[in-house]
């Protein structure tokens, strides 16, 4: 959970920054929320279902590697058949 607090510049003189995480190094960063857009019907569901399905099972995705662990994919488009036809499609490698 994030927090608000103030912080006192000077209290960071001298110090390091820590390292940005990501989930897909160089494309998705790990803390802050981030947006896929496009043109209706270009396939911005089916690749963040697929991400998703790469991060669960540590495969890669679009030739990236992407940081192993738990994924949600909620949909407000897709209903569970097309859903379901989707995840069998990405785990048989289509």
């Amino acid at each position: 959970m994030l927090v608000a607090r103030a912080i006192c510049a000077a209290s960071l003189d001298g110090k390091p920054a820590q390292p940005r995480g990501c989930h897909v190094p160089g494309l998705i960063p790990a803390k802050p929320v981030t947006f896929i857009s496009g043109d209706g019907g270009t396939g911005k569901s089916l690749l963040a279902l697929q991400l998703a399905a790469a991060m669960a099972t540590g495969a890669p995705w679009i030739g990236n590697q992407p940081r192993k662990g738990g994924a949600i994919y909620i949909s407000a488009e897709d209903d569970a058949d097309e859903l379901h036809r989707r995840v069998v499609d990405i785990a048989a490698g289509q």
